[in-house]
């Protein structure tokens, strides 16, 4: 997931890489919300929780130049050298930081059991599009390692949850590692708020393509001749679509011949099994069967 920092110019992973160490040695970790056009905020986790795994072994194993650069081969050599250079240029604060760390472990977790209620309801808000729970707020019970693994989890568990539409029984069997309170409080938010994580997940999967058909039409054309071929009698398609992209229509245009049309027509066949498949999604065939009579 480290890779992912190339979303960014080397000048601006380097102040964020910085920003991650600061988080890393118990002062105020980098904010989302400033990120936010570069990673959504399931990769910003991912992201961080990497970064932070990176900075944590490579101090912790006392890494040589060459063994931290073999590790970063899916980055580029820029990010992968500033990186290197955050590393050393931290490194001594890092290890102190690590080494309190390891002095204070102890057993401190939550009691207060609306306290986590409102987390996971915070948790829910930050998939959804709105603020997520801030680390500072939490301090004393998580480390900001354990803290991005805390959240990457939770929200896994409310996607995928919603998303494989699972059963009450379903939930419950997948919280073992929880005490049965804490299990049915996760389980009291889930059913809270599914409507508004499914319609979340709509969201995001609809957002992958900024296009929508908003309408077409077709016409049948007899190509007589070309600037190469006197004579060709040939019949065209002319397809026009009607695109809404980000708001605004968008004419498209296309001439097709009975061969590329077949293949369109396969193709959206085929697409159209794969929809129809997945409950209450199917595709309207008669979007495309209209043209079949063409090709015969």
């Amino acid at each position: 997931m480290v890779a992912s920092l190339s979303r960014l110019p080397v000048t601006d992973s380097l102040k964020l890489c910085h920003r991650v160490v600061d988080g890393l040695c118990g002062r105020e970790p980098p904010r989302q919300g400033d990120y936010s056009a570069a990673w959504s905020l399931e990769e910003w986790l991912q992201l961080l929780s990497s970064l932070m795994a990176f900075f944590r072994l490579a101090v912790g194993n006392n890494s040589s130049d060459e063994e931290v650069l073999a590790g970063l081969t899916d980055l580029d050599s820029s990010h992968a050298e500033m990186l290197l250079s955050v590393l050393r240029a931290r490194e001594e604060e890092i290890h102190r930081a690590l080494l309190e760390r390891t002095n204070s472990i102890s057993s401190a977790t939550l009691q207060d059991f609306d306290w986590q209620l409102k987390l996971c309801h915070r948790v829910v808000d930050g998939l959804c599009g709105r603020e997520p729970p801030r680390q500072g707020d939490y301090s004393a019970a998580w480390s900001l390692e354990e803290w991005l693994q805390l959240l990457s989890s939770l929200m896994a568990f409310f996607r995928l949850a919603v998303g494989n539409n699972s059963s009450d029984e379903e939930v419950l069997a997948g919280l073992t590692d929880l005490d049965s309170s804490h299990a049915e409080m996760l389980l009291s938010v889930l059913r809270a708020r599914e409507e508004e994580i499914h319609r979340a997940l709509l969201e995001r999967t609809n957002s992958i393509s900024s296009a929508t058909l908003q309408d077409f039409d077709w016409q049948l054309k007899l190509a007589l001749s070309s600037d190469k071929i006197s004579s060709l009698h040939t019949p065209l398609l002319s397809l026009s679509l009607d695109l809404r992209v980000n708001g605004d229509l968008r004419p498209v245009t296309m001439e097709m011949n009975r061969e590329e049309l077949s293949t369109l027509i396969s193709s959206l066949e085929a697409a159209n099994k794969i929809v129809a498949s997945c409950p209450k999604h199917g595709l309207n065939h008669s979007y495309f069967g209209d043209f079949e009579g063409v090709v015969c």
